[in-house]
C-alpha cells in the first residue's frame, strides 16, 4: 500500500508518508531483509526531503550497515559526520556507535558536548513544557551514556570512578522523566517468567504423564521492547568490558532468538562473549534451523569476520580496546568453528581458508582462543575438505605467534585427525612442489618454525607424498634435533609413537629408543604425580604406553619389559596406597579412572610380549590383577593375557554377564575384552560372543552402548577372514534399527539427549563403512546391503545435508 502511493501534497499527509517509510526501513532490518530495504530505501531517496528526514535517512543507513556487519561503512559515515548538526536523539545514537566502532576520543568529546548543549537548551525561558519533559528524558539517557562511555574507555581509576558516579547520579535525578532500570526490570521479569515456563513440570503420581496441547507467551515482546529502548536511546548492550544487563544477557539472547534470529544473531556478534556463543549455539539450535538458515548464519558471521580483519588486527587486544571489532572476533571465530560441524564442504573449505588467513596475521588473542578455534576446526571439518585445500594449509604461517610463556602453539598439523580409512583422500591430493621446499627452509630458522614445518612434513611422510629423497633428508633433519629428557625428535606434546610412521635415519632403531624412554623416564621426569587419585588429568605417561604399544611392530626387548611392568606394579601399589585415605565421592571416581587407566596399559601389551615375560613376572601381573579386582575395578581385557585354555569357557560366559552387568565400567571391560578375544584368538568361542555384543548393541542397552559400537567397528576393521553370514545380517539389522532410532532431524532435542544421538550414530556410521568395506572384500558383484546404502546415503548422499560432521566424516574414502 506504501508503495502504490506516490508521495502525497499536503505537509501532514507527506510527514505520514514520510513515517511509514523509515518504520518499514526499521523492519526490513530488523529482519535482514535486504532487497526490500533497498526497495524503500531508493523510493524514499529519489524524493524531494525535507533536513529532518535526510537525517532520519541516513542514520538509518548506518544501522543497516552495522546490521550487515559493513564496519568499514560505518566508519567512513561516522568520520565524515558534524554531530552538532544532528538532532539530539540522533546525536545520542551516533555517539553509541562511534564509542562502539573504536572512535573513543570523538565519542567523549560528543557526549560533553551534548550534555552543554542539552543544558543550554533547557535553560532557554521561551521552551514548552512539552520540550522539556523531552529533553530531561533525553537528558536521562545521555547521563547514563556518559557513565557508561567512562567506565568502558577510561578504565577504573579514582578519578573516572567519581565522574562515572557523578553522571549516575544525574540520572537517577531524572528517572520521573526516564528509567531505564525500570525498564531494565520489565525485561528482567519477562526472562524469569520465560525460565520458569521453560522449566518441565512433573507429576507425582506414577503412571500419568502431563502433556501440553497448547501453549503461549508474550514474554518475547518486552525483550524486543528493551532492544528498541537500547536502539532508541543509544545503549549499547555491552561496551568493552562493561554491560548493561549483567548476568541476564545469556538469557535476553536466548528469547530474542525465538522472535527474530537475525537480532540473535547481531545480538551474539556484538556481545563480544564466547560463553554466550558456547550456550547459545547449542547442536539443538543447530538442528532446529533448516538449511536456509543455516546458510544465512554461516554467511553472516563468515563476512563479519573476512570483511572487518583489517581493523580486527588493529584492536587484536581485547583487554585495551573492547570495542565491536574486538567482539566480532572473539564470538564469531566461536561460531565459526561451531558451524564447521553443519558446514557443507564449500562452507568448510572456506572455514579452512579463513583459520589459515587469522593464523597468518595472528588476529586471535584471546587467552589460549586460537589453538582451541584451530583443533575444532581441524576436528569438525571433512578429510576430503583438508585434502583439497592441502595447499592452503601447508601455505599458512609457521612463525610464533603471541601466547603466554611456555605455552605450547598448536599448528594446524599438530591436530590434523586423519585416520587410515581417508588416507586416499590425501594420495589424492597435488602438493605442490615450492611448498615442500619452503617447509625445508623453515626447518632451518626458529625453533618454532622448524617444529612447525617438521610437524607438517611428518603428516606428508605419512600421506606417502614426500618422495625418497624428501623423506631421507626429513629424517636426518628431524632426528638432528633431540629432546634431552626423552633422546627423541624434540617435537613438544608428540606421543612417542608418531615417530614409528616418520622417516629414521639408518642406524637408529625406534622401537629400542622409545622402549628405553619409557622405562627410564622416571630417573629424568616426576611421573609419580600422574598416578596420583587427586589429580584430575589422564597420565601422558600411561598414555605414551598404550600408544606405543598400539603402533608398534615388534615385540618389546624383554630387559625392558620386565622393567615397565615393575615399574607399573611400583605405580599401583601407590594408587592402591591413596585410596586407603579415601573421603570424597571424587576422589573415588579419580582412583577408578586411575585404576582403569592401568588396566588399558596391561592390556595394551601384545599376547607375545607377555608370553615373553618371566613367570615370577607373570605371577604377580595376576596378583596385581585379582588385587585390583577386589578393589572394584573391572579387568577384563586384561584377564585375556593370562587366560589358560581350560578356563576359555568359564571366561567367555563370564564376559557375556559382564555384557548386561549395570555397573558401566563392567560393561565396557566386558565388550573390550571380547573384542580383543575375537582379533586375538582363533577358537569356537569368538563367533558366540560376536552375537552377544550385537544384541546388546541392537537393544541399546546402557550403560557402554557407544564402547560396545566401538569394539564392534574394531572387529571388522582388524578383520581379515570371511565373517559367519548370520553375524553379517544381525550387523545389517542393528545399522537399520539404530539408524532410525538416533535421527534428530526435524525434532525438538534437549542437548544432553542429542549428544547421546550423536555419539551413537557417528559409532554406527563408522561401522557402516566398515561393514561396506567388508562387502567390497568378501560379497560378490559388490552386491551392497541395504544397511550399508542407507548409511552411505546419510553420510555422502543427499541426506547428508542435515547432518553432523562427527557422523559424516565416519564413511571414509572408496577406492574404485
Amino acid at each position: 500500500m506504501w508503495k502504490s502511493n506516490t508521495q502525497p501534497e499536503e505537509m501532514e499527509a507527506n510527514e505520514k508518508w514520510y513515517f511509514v517509510g523509515i518504520f518499514l526501513l526499521k523492519q526490513y532490518r530488523e529482519k535482514m531483509d535486504w532487497s526490500n530495504w533497498k526497495s524503500v530505501y531508493d523510493i524514499m531517496n529519489t524524493k524531494s526531503l525535507n533536513d529532518k528526514i535526510k537525517e532520519e535517512l541516513f542514520v538509518e543507513k548506518i544501522y543497516a550497515e552495522l546490521f550487515k556487519m559493513n564496519l568499514s561503512k560505518v566508519l567512513v559515515d561516522l568520520h565524515s559526520i558534524e554531530l552538532t548538526s544532528y538532532s539530539y536523539a540522533n546525536q545520542l545514537k551516533l555517539i553509541s556507535l562511534m564509542a562502539e566502532t573504536g572512535i573513543s576520543i570523538q565519542a567523549l568529546t560528543g557526549i560533553d558536548d551534548l550534555c552543554k548543549h542539552i543544558e543550554s537548551k533547557l535553560e532557554e525561558t521561551m521552551i514548552s513544557s512539552n520540550d522539556v519533559i523531552y529533553l530531561k528524558s533525553l537528558m536521562a539517557c545521555v547521563w547514563h551514556l556518559k557513565g557508561f562511555l567512562l567506565q568502558a574507555i577510561k578504565g577504573i581509576e579514582d578519578k573516572v570512578i567519581d565522574q562515572v558516579k557523578q553522571c549516575y547520579q544525574k540520572k537517577d535525578e531524572l528517572e520521573d522523566y526516564f528509567s531505564f532500570q525500570e525498564e531494565k526490570n520489565y525485561c528482567i521479569h519477562a526472562l524469569f517468567r520465560w525460565h520458569e515456563k521453560k522449566t518441565p513440570k512433573y507429576l507425582f503420581a506414577l503412571n500419568r504423564e502431563l502433556e501440553t496441547i497448547v501453549s503461549s507467551s508474550n514474554d518475547w515482546s518486552e525483550v524486543y521492547g528493551f532492544y528498541k529502548i537500547l536502539e532508541e536511546t543509544g545503549l549499547p548492550m555491552r561496551l568493552g568490558h562493561v554491560g548493561l544487563i549483567g548476568d541476564f544477557e545469556e538469557s535476553l539472547l536466548e528469547v530474542s532468538s525465538l522472535w527474530n534470529n537475525q537480532i540473535f544473531w547481531l545480538w551474539l556478534v556484538r556481545s563480544g562473549n564466547s560463553k554466550h556463543v558456547e550456550r547459545c549455539l547449542t547442536r539443538s539450535r543447530l538442528i532446529s534451523w533448516d538449511r536456509e538458515t543455516k546458510n544465512q548464519f554461516f554467511e553472516y558471521i563468515y563476512h563479519a569476520v573476512w570483511d572487518n580483519l583489517d581493523n580486527i588486527c588493529c584492536f587484536s587486544d581485547s583487554w585495551k580496546y573492547g570495542n565491536i571489532f574486538t567482539a566480532i572476533i572473539t564470538t564469531c571465530s566461536e561460531a565459526v568453528a561451531r558451524m564447521a560441524s553443519v558446514a557443507d564442504m564449500g562452507q568448510q573449505k572456506r572455514i579452512i581458508k579463513l583459520m589459515t588467513v587469522l593464523i597468518d596475521r595472528d588476529a586471535i588473542r584471546e587467552f589460549r582462543k586460537m589453538d582451541g578455534f584451530i583443533y575444532t576446526v581441524m576436528h569438525s571439518v571433512s578429510n576430503e575438505s583438508k585434502a583439497i585445500m592441502m595447499n592452503t594449509l601447508l601455505e599458512c604461517s609457521t612463525k610464533e605467534r603471541e601466547h603466554f610463556e611456555n605455552d605450547f602453539q598448536t599448528d594446524p598439523f599438530d591436530v590434523f585427525d586423519y585416520n587410515e580409512q581417508s588416507r586416499g583422500f590425501f594420495e589424492k591430493s597435488k602438493v605442490d612442489l615450492y611448498l615442500i621446499n619452503d617447509l625445508f627452509e623453515m626447518t632451518q630458522k626458529t625453533d618454532t618454525e622448524r617444529r612447525n614445518a617438521c610437524a607438517r612434513l611428518g603428516q606428508l611422510s605419512a600421506f606417502g607424498v614426500l618422495t625418497e629423497g624428501q623423506n631421507q633428508k626429513f629424517g636426518k633433519i628431524l632426528w638432528n634435533h633431540i629432546n634431552p629428557n626423552n633422546g627423541l625428535p624434540d617435537m613438544e606434546h608428540y606421543y612417542y609413537f608418531v615417530f614409528l610412521d616418520w622417516p629414521v635415519p639408518e642406524g637408529i632403531d625406534v622401537n629400542l629408543k622409545i622402549q628405553k624412554t619409557l622405562v627410564e623416564i622416571e630417573n629424568k621426569q616426576n611421573i609419580r604425580e600422574e598416578f596420583d587419585i587427586h589429580s584430575y588429568m589422564p597420565s601422558n605417561y600411561m598414555n605414551q604406553i598404550i600408544g606405543y604399544n598400539t603402533h608398534k611392530r615388534k615385540c618389546w626387548q624383554t630387559n625392558y619389559l620386565e622393567l615397565i611392568f615393575k615399574l607399573l606394579f611400583k605405580n599401583w601399589k601407590y594408587i592402591q596406597k591413596q585410596s586407603k585415605g579415601i573421603y570424597y565421592d571424587i576422589e573415588q571416581k579419580n582412583f577408578i579412572r586411575r585404576g582403569n587407566q592401568l588396566i588399558r596399559v596391561f592390556e595394551s601389551f601384545s599376547i607375545e610380549d607377555i608370553r615373553n615375560l618371566l613367570v615370577q613376572t607373570k605371577k604377580n601381573l595376576k596378583l596385581c590383577l585379582d588385587e585390583m579386582k577386589k578393589s572394584g575395578i573391572a579387568t577384563y581385557e586384561a584377564d585375556l593375557l593370562i587366560l589358560e585354555d581350560s578356563d576359555t569357557q568359564a571366561f567367555a560366559e563370564n564376559l557375556v554377564e559382564g555384557l548386561y552387568s549395570s555397573n558401566r565400567e563392567i560393561s565396557i571391560s566386558a565388550s573390550r575384552a571380547i573384542e580383543r578375544y575375537i582379533t586375538r584368538i582363533n577358537d569356537k568361542y569368538k563367533w558366540y560372543l560376536f552375537e552377544e555384543l550385537l544384541k546388546v548393541i541392537r537393544s541399546r542397552k546402557e550403560p557402554g552402548l557407544q564402547s560396545f559400537i566401538i569394539s564392534a567397528y574394531n572387529v571388522f576393521y582388524r578383520n581379515t577372514e570371511q565373517i559367519p553370514g548370520k553375524i553379517v545380517q544381525m550387523v545389517e539389522k542393528t545399522l537399520m534399527v539404530i539408524a532410525d532410532q538416533t535421527d534428530y532431524r526435524g525434532k525438538e532435542i534437549e542437548e544432553e539427549e542429542l549428544k547421546k544421538k550423536l555419539e551413537i550414530r557417528s559409532g554406527c556410521a563408522g561401522l557402516a563403512y566398515q561393514l561396506y568395506c567388508y562387502e567390497n572384500s568378501y560379497v560378490r558383484n559388490d552386491i551392497h546391503s541395504d544397511a550399508t546404502r542407507l548409511w552411505k546415503e546419510i553420510c555422502v548422499g543427499e541426506k547428508s545435508s542435515d547432518e553432523f560432521s562427527e557422523v559424516k566424516n565416519e564413511w571414509g574414502y572408496e577406492r574404485s
